[in-house]
């Protein structure tokens, strides 16, 4: 059994490692939520990673701008209060007008006042009138101030009237109007004397006013001063003067709000001068003006320039109207010093100060404590981090191997799956997530339960949580392993339940349409959209206007997921339907061994590709079986022609050698020149057979050169002219005065252009022209012959050009039937264009080559003859043959007479002997047998 490379310690390693590494990372953590909650109020993270001394730090420097502010008003409220609480109390705060006589009331006359209208105002007065109750007909209901109410208002007839007393109507009014003449202008001689007596009567009973209304009020209060005054619940005062202020004010207010008011003024006084005392804070300040007399320091032994030698310090020069200071961080500008400083009590132009800290920090106070604690958080919070990068990193490099290690055994090498992984998906999910959802939920219930009969302390509460985290990480752990295992084993959809009631259904919509035409199925398709899309229309519309704000986004991301699900299906089936004419077009390209990929596609595109793919494996077998065909035929040909190649040597050669015999009787020299004629056709019908054979299946070697196409048209025409003179042609020529160059093998194009002559000699009518002509058409050399055919042309040019096709019907003339498809096979195989227009019995060729780019003539001396003057015809042995006057391939004729065997014969039949060799064999069988037959006799010695 193959050794995996994660075994079991290595896991239980990785395991360990990712514990240790996440119990850093949450240390960090915890270091992170000490400084959140510990130390986030004093300063930011950003100053503690940024700044190395609290000194330095922003925080700093705007606590001291900040407390400069108190000093402000402290330096206010001490030129009202003093040391002594009694004097305080007896200090006049404000000047009242009440019931139109001006009083000074001091903080004692306004506690007095407010001890007085305690119970009236609040404990009468706020619990009533929520509790009162007024009746509308035979509804009962708690009405509000601004509430309209109906109104029983008894007429009082007019002077001189007639109409009797005591009429009664009903009338809509606001509650508040008779809320304020209940509780603030009941004792008002003014207001209450223009109320009606029903009106009177209805404030005191629906209000039930009675209960507050009694001999005992209004009351009388002896100031400070010995001055008395009236007073009762909701009674308002216009307060003149503030001497905390100074100055002049116009105020309606409440005696007691009066009171709360100077409360609070003389608890800040306290407050400051507790807190600002030089034995309780490390700040100093001072606060001085000369034409007033205005001195304030905290300090008797320290001045102004003393506070401007300290790390930090603030000060202002009212003469200069300058600020001075060595703050680098906060922008004091904004604090508006200058104005705090000319807003002083009994200072008209201003004060000029100086506020300092001490950082040497002698007094523990609030400075020291932020010092202290930006010592102690600083490394805090770099360890922290420190430790949630490398637990947080450590954690993931170890979470990754487990998760590439999850799944995979020692001893078995698929994965394994455990009992609860090869459980359904969607029970497991639930069971995971409702494990963690319970858990957490018990433990809430058992931290109420403890913290209500067993603890005092809340810390029961965070227990209780990192329990739950712990135990719903262990969990969820558990089912995110079970889940991977899951996808490696390719299980967690197949063995999903949702998956098999999809499956089922879809078994069954398939079964239901199956017999349906297309159209149907895309109505069908439309259908269900609708069916779908105008429901959430309506019910987006509905809770849109009517409905709740979460059902409308419900209904907005429903709507959408509809949408995006539609045009994923379309863009489906397209890219489906695409790929499906990719395939046809590749297959009808030419590449039959392409198949069209099925999966994914719908079922109509599926029986679609399928088809095809069939199409194109029929289409690949009938090319292939075409083409051993033609190998066959091929093959055949060639070792047919190479069977009959050596009885018909043979054959020709004894013909030869008979005739070099004084044979005198006609008879016989008749047979010999028909046998000799017989001969020499077959030997040219077999040679034009291989290579129309070669040539149809392209197994020709071009050895493609730059050549004059002009000159080898007119090296043709010379060769051919005496043999169109025999028949009566007439070539009429036409050539450019410039030349052709075209890329192709010479010795190709010279055969294809020496079929076509040999065709119109053979075919042409006797004594008409040959039209013949070269010239230049969009970018081709093209050569076109035309000539008018001896014999009725019924055929087309695509059979013209076929094997075997000859012009006339009879076939009495010479050839084979093979030239023009020999010339139109080898055009093609050298890109160029072969094309036949018949008109009636005008027989027309034209044969195009692509025009090649000019370059400079190569004069070499290893270059043929041919291509020096221009024709490129001379490639070697041929030239020979062209110059003799005599076809490719049909041999060349010695000295002796004999026909010899060229190069390309031997080349198209594979001959392993050589030509000598051959002709010696020939010779002496040839010899052997007429010695044997009696027509040759041996010369006596």
């Amino acid at each position: 059994m193959k050794k995996r490379k994660y075994t079991r310690k290595k896991k239980a390693g990785a395991l360990f490692l990712f514990i240790l590494f996440m119990g850093i990372a949450v240390s960090g953590g915890l270091g992170l939520y000490y400084i959140n909650n510990f130390s986030n109020f004093l300063f930011s993270k950003t100053e503690l990673l940024q700044t190395t001394k609290f000194e330095d730090t922003e925080t700093l420097e705007r606590k001291i701008l900040n407390d400069a502010q108190s000093i402000f008003e402290y330096t206010a409220l001490s030129q009202v209060f003093g040391w002594s609480d009694e004097e305080n109390q007896k200090t006049p705060l404000y000047r009242v007008n009440i019931n139109n006589t001006e009083y000074d009331i001091c903080l004692k006359d306004l506690s007095g006042i407010y001890e007085i209208l305690w119970e009236a105002q609040n404990g009468v007065y706020e619990e009533e009138l929520q509790q009162s109750q007024l009746y509308d007909g035979a509804e009962e209901e708690i009405l509000e101030p601004y509430d309209s109410v109906q109104v029983e208002v008894v007429e009082e007839p007019a002077a001189g009237s007639t109409e009797e007393a005591g009429k009664k109507h009903r009338e809509n009014a606001y509650l508040e109007p008779f809320k304020e003449l209940a509780v603030g202008t009941y004792y008002s001689e003014l207001r209450w004397d223009s109320m009606s007596a029903a009106e009177k009567e209805w404030v005191i009973k629906e209000y039930q006013w009675d209960k507050v209304v009694s001999a005992e009020w209004p009351k009388r209060f002896t100031l400070n001063n010995t001055a008395e005054i009236l007073i009762y619940p909701g009674q308002i005062c216009r307060v003149t003067y503030d001497y905390l202020q100074q100055k002049a004010v116009r105020e309606d207010a409440e005696l007691p709000r009066l009171c709360e008011r100077g409360q609070s003024y003389l608890d800040t006084y306290y407050t400051l001068s507790n807190r600002l005392d030089e034995a309780e804070t490390n700040l100093r300040y001072v606060i001085y003006e000369e034409s007033s007399g205005l001195y304030s320091s905290n300090s008797e032994s320290i001045t102004a320039g003393d506070i401007n030698k300290l790390e930090k310090y603030v000060s202002y020069d009212n003469n200069t109207h300058r600020i001075t200071t060595n703050f680098q961080k906060a922008s004091v500008e904004n604090w508006n010093l200058e104005y705090l400083a000319t807003s002083l009590i009994g200072v008209d132009s201003g004060a000029s100060f100086s506020v300092g800290l001490d950082t040497r920090y002698p007094v523990e106070d609030e400075y020291r404590w932020m010092s202290e604690s930006f010592s102690q958080c600083r490394p805090i919070l770099w360890l922290s981090l420190l430790a949630i990068i490398v637990g947080g990193l450590g954690g993931i490099f170890t979470f990754v191997y487990l998760i590439a290690s999850v799944g995979h055994r020692e001893d078995y090498d698929e994965i394994w799956l455990d009992k609860f992984d090869r459980w359904p998906t969607e029970p497991a999910a639930l069971l995971i997530v409702g494990g963690i959802l319970g858990f957490v939920y018990v433990c809430g219930i058992l931290a109420k339960i403890f913290a209500r009969n067993f603890f005092t302390s809340n810390m029961i509460y965070t227990v209780m949580q990192i329990l739950s985290f712990v135990v719903s990480a262990i969990i969820g752990l558990m089912g995110f392993f079970s889940l991977v295992k899951r996808l490696k084993a390719g299980t967690l959809w197949k063995n999903s339940i949702l998956r098999k009631i999809l499956i089922k259904t879809g078994h069954g919509f398939r079964q239901l349409v199956k017999g349906w035409p297309a159209t149907g199925k895309v109505a069908g398709v439309i259908v269900l959209y609708w069916i779908v899309t105008i429901p959430l229309c309506m019910f987006i519309t509905i809770n849109r206007f009517w409905g709740s704000f979460f059902l409308y986004v419900t209904g907005i991301i429903a709507f959408v997921a509809a949408q995006l699900t539609a045009a994923g299906i379309i863009l489906w089936a397209v890219l489906g339907r695409k790929r499906i004419l990719d395939g046809v077009e590749r297959i009808s390209g030419g590449d039959l061994d392409y198949v069209i990929n099925d999966q994914g596609l719908l079922a109509d595109d599926r029986r679609l590709a399928d088809a095809i793919n069939n199409i194109g494996a029929g289409l690949q077998d009938a090319v292939d079986t075409a083409v051993r065909s033609e190998r066959m035929k091929a093959d055949l040909i060639t070792n047919v022609s190479h069977d009959i190649k050596t009885p018909l040597t043979s054959i020709i050669n004894y013909v030869d050698l008979m005739k070099r015999e004084n044979i005198e009787d006609e008879t016989l020299k008749r047979y010999l020149e028909i046998l000799d004629q017989k001969s020499q056709r077959l030997k040219n019908l077999t040679e034009d057979l291989v290579e129309a054979s070669r040539a149809s299946s392209g197994n020709i070697s071009l050895q493609l050169e730059r050549i004059n196409f002009v000159e080898l048209v007119k090296q043709a025409c010379g060769e051919f002219s005496e043999k169109f003179e025999e028949r009566g042609l007439i070539p009429v020529t036409s050539f450019p005065d410039y030349s052709l160059h075209v890329i192709a093998d010479g010795r190709r194009v010279w055969r294809i252009l020496e079929n076509l002559f040999q065709n119109t000699k053979k075919y042409a009518m006797p004594g008409t022209r040959v039209y013949i002509s070269v010239g230049e058409y969009d970018g081709y050399a093209t050569f076109t012959m035309k000539n008018i055919s001896e014999s009725e042309l019924n055929i087309t040019p695509e059979e013209l050009t076929e094997r075997f096709t000859r012009g006339d019907a009879s076939r009495t003339t010479e050839g084979s039937g093979l030239g023009l498809s020999i010339a139109k096979s080898l055009t093609e195989l050298q890109d160029g264009i072969f094309e036949i227009y018949l008109n009636g019995d005008l027989f027309q060729v034209t044969v195009q080559f692509e025009v090649a780019e000019d370059e400079p003539e190569d004069t070499g001396a290893n270059t043929g003859a041919v291509i020096e003057d221009g024709s490129g015809a001379d490639t070697g042995p041929e030239t020979e043959a062209l110059e003799d006057g005599e076809p490719e391939g049909t041999g060349e004729k010695e000295s002796d007479g004999r026909d010899v065997e060229t190069d390309d014969d031997l080349e198209f039949f594979d001959m392993d002997e050589s030509e000598a060799d051959r002709e010696e064999k020939f010779l002496q069988e040839a010899i052997e047998e007429l010695l044997s037959s009696g027509l040759l006799k041996k010369k006596p010695q």
